[in-house]
């Protein structure tokens, strides 16, 4: 950074060439922070756009966005409109963008995979002879540990892989009722269906039972009892549905001897 011969007068140029050492010298971080250039490559956004929808709404990626850069101050809330327009953009981008797939990439198809050598229970015995006619029960069911279902991964309880993630407790439907909880214990094919064994855990009681006595429980009402729901701590009887019913994986947490669980959704965010 020293300045270059004859371009300014010899007693300047040695005050400055001091000056530009020293200022270096105990700057020297600083100067080493700033040029590091950083290009950041936002190549997960097709995968965020198709697992969580749009990137404009703004309780997910709009609000992360604009708090990101208060610390900047390059947005803030004078430029909401154009963080919004941004987002949007990219919507748009990624909408628009040729439905191709390479022939060296593997196309990830839904349905059960991960297969399980085990042995067939009394249980699957049952929900066989009512699912399928044939004599051939070691032919006709297999029992698998995964499935995926709309780019998203779903574990059952064999799976021994799967760390602290509750990945396995997910929200499912079941003739009318779109509100049943439970833990999938394992998938199986039987008669080219793809099915889930579910132990059901029953509602106990509404979420905000918990604030009856707050003068704010009406209010609360509206919003809390689709988003949380209170569960019995124990499992009392299983179900067996079709892979297509299950909805929603859950946020799970244990009080006062009772699960609180929370579905996962693209509308809202959890944290």
């Amino acid at each position: 950074m020293l300045l270059g011969p004859r371009t300014l007068g010899d007693a300047t140029e040695i005050i400055a060439n001091e000056l530009m050492i020293n200022y270096y010298r105990d700057h020297q971080s600083f100067y080493t922070s700033i040029q590091n250039f950083v290009l950041h490559l936002h190549v997960h956004y097709a995968n965020q756009y198709r697992l969580h929808g749009s990137l404009s709404n703004l309780g997910t990626f709009g609000q992360e966005s604009l708090l990101g850069h208060f610390a900047k101050n390059r947005h803030g809330t004078h430029h909401f409109g154009e963080l919004i327009t941004n987002n949007y953009n990219v919507d748009f981008t990624i909408h628009n963008q040729p439905n191709s797939h390479s022939s060296s990439r593997n196309i990830e198809i839904d349905g059960i995979f991960d297969l399980h050598d085990s042995s067939i229970s009394r249980a699957l015995h049952e929900y066989h002879n009512a699912l399928c006619i044939c004599d051939k029960i070691d032919q006709c069911i297999s029992i698998y540990r995964r499935c995926r279902l709309k780019h998203t991964v779903y574990h059952s309880l064999l799976y021994r892989r799967r760390g602290s993630s509750v990945s396995y407790f997910v929200q499912y439907s079941k003739g009318h009722d779109d509100n049943l909880f439970g833990k999938i214990d394992l998938f199986f094919k039987c008669n080219n269906k793809n099915f889930a064994l579910i132990h059901n855990h029953r509602l106990k009681h509404l979420f905000t039972d918990y604030f009856l006595s707050s003068n704010y429980h009406d209010i609360l009402l509206k919003a809390l009892d689709v988003y949380f729901y209170v569960l019995h701590h124990t499992s009392t009887f299983t179900d067996v549905v079709t892979v297509d019913k299950i909805s929603n994986m859950c946020i799970v947490f244990t009080f006062n001897d009772s699960l609180v669980v929370t579905p996962l959704s693209s509308s809202y965010e959890h944290d």
